[in-house]
Order: C-alpha cells, then sequence, then structure tokens
C-alpha cells in the first residue's frame, strides 16, 4: 500500500468511527448527564427522574403509594443511623442493612 492509500484509509475510519459515536451518543443519556440531572433529588422521586433520563420506562417499575414510599424511606434512615453508630463498614454494612430492612418491613 502507499502512503496515500493508508492515509485515505485511516481518514476514512475516523469518519466511520466519529458517526458511530455520534449515533449511538443520541441512544440514551450517560449516567453521568442523568446524575447531573438529578441532582438534589431523593428517593422515589430520583429514581423516576433517573429512570426517564436514561430511556427506561418507568411503568416498568412497581409503584407504590407516597405513604409505603415515606416509610421505606424512614425505615432506611434507621437501618442507615444503627449501622453508622456500629461503624459497620463494607459488606458487613450491606449485609446488616439487607437483614435490617427485611425485618423493618422495609422492601
Amino acid at each position: 500500500m502507499t502512503f496515500r492509500t493508508t492515509l485515505l484509509m485511516a481518514v476514512a475510519l475516523c469518519f466511520s468511527v466519529a458517526a458511530f459515536c455520534a449515533w449511538a451518543g443520541g441512544k440514551g443519556s450517560s449516567n453521568a448527564d442523568c446524575n447531573a440531572q438529578a441532582a438534589g433529588k431523593s428517593g422515589a422521586e430520583r429514581e423516576a427522574s433517573m429512570q426517564a433520563c436514561m430511556g427506561k420506562s418507568s411503568a416498568a417499575a412497581p409503584s407504590q403509594s407516597p405513604a409505603a414510599t415515606s416509610a421505606q424511606q424512614g425505615n432506611k434512615s434507621a437501618c442507615q443511623a444503627e449501622a453508622q453508630s456500629r461503624g459497620l463498614t463494607g459488606n458487613e454494612r450491606k449485609n446488616f442493612m439487607a437483614d435490617c430492612m427485611s425485618n423493618s418491613g422495609g422492601h
């Protein structure tokens, strides 16, 4: 191959990759972009915002009443406070939180 042919092939490849990236980028937002948009939101509101941003249907997620969501958040807060007071980290904290949430009816 000559230098000119190699150069033309490299340029064509670059344009192909750029076109693919532009096409794929339009398919959904990145997680970082969605996190920035959901800043300041929490709980079910944040989850709904993230799902809408990422292009997922919120209809697929089971809906809970505001009272159930509020109770779940209260249970989660209590479990987090207990884990913090015990100084749990890593897998110990993860396992404790799972047990605490299931015992308090948090799921």
